[in-house]
């Protein structure tokens, strides 16, 4: 829990831990998540999982067409979410 919140624009706002279950209650900061850069937005994604191969190719410095760029967006608002 305390690596998610250290990635992402999350904070633990309470949790309970008992003998067969557990209980989380997240709180997500999204002004946070949506001031994130793209760059920043696929770093912090790309601490847990792999980056679309648009978000590599973005990290690299490749240049991305309109449909390429426009993609990459629509992901990274995902990621956000």
């Amino acid at each position: 829990m305390e690596k998610l919140a250290a990635i992402f624009a999350l904070d633990i706002a309470a949790y309970a831990v008992m003998s067969n279950q557990y209980h989380v209650v997240p709180y997500i900061d999204a002004k946070t998540a949506n001031i994130w850069s793209i760059t920043e937005a696929i770093l912090r994604w790309q601490e847990l999982f792999k980056a679309s191969n648009l978000a590599q190719c973005f990290n690299q410095g490749t240049s991305l067409d309109r449909s390429e760029d426009s993609k990459l967006k629509e992901l990274i608002e995902l990621w956000r979410e």
